[in-house]
């Protein structure tokens, strides 16, 4: 399995917790009528999963959070940072969730 197919996997299963709590959550805040907006923080310099064309964010995070979205009822806002600062910014509540893949190397794979 290639690096690529074993981080959309880890995506994927990340968007899916995230969307079974947040799922949860969307039905606690029925009774308030508010529309909620799921705030996704992301580094656009890792394509296919997240890219900048023109003034917008496209690429397969964008495409799976935008689902969420959709089947949770809510909007969701993309927004930008350095990669390194993702984490520590959804740790200090800032932002819902980080949608930012990085390339990574294991023994024996230099590519």
């Amino acid at each position: 399995m290639t690096v690529r197919n074993k981080l959309f996997i880890v995506t994927l299963a990340v968007a899916l917790a995230v969307f079974l709590g947040l799922a949860a959550v969307s039905q606690e805040d029925d009774a308030a009528d508010q529309k909620y907006t799921i705030q996704v923080v992301t580094n656009p310099d890792f394509a296919p999963y997240e890219y900048m064309v023109s003034d917008h964010y496209e690429g397969i995070d964008m495409d799976i959070w935008k689902a969420i979205s959709k089947a949770l009822g809510c909007d969701v806002n993309f927004n930008v940072m350095d990669f390194d600062s993702i984490i520590n910014a959804i740790e200090a509540g800032k932002y819902d969730v980080g949608a930012s893949g990085s390339p990574s190397q294991t023994k024996g794979n230099n590519r």
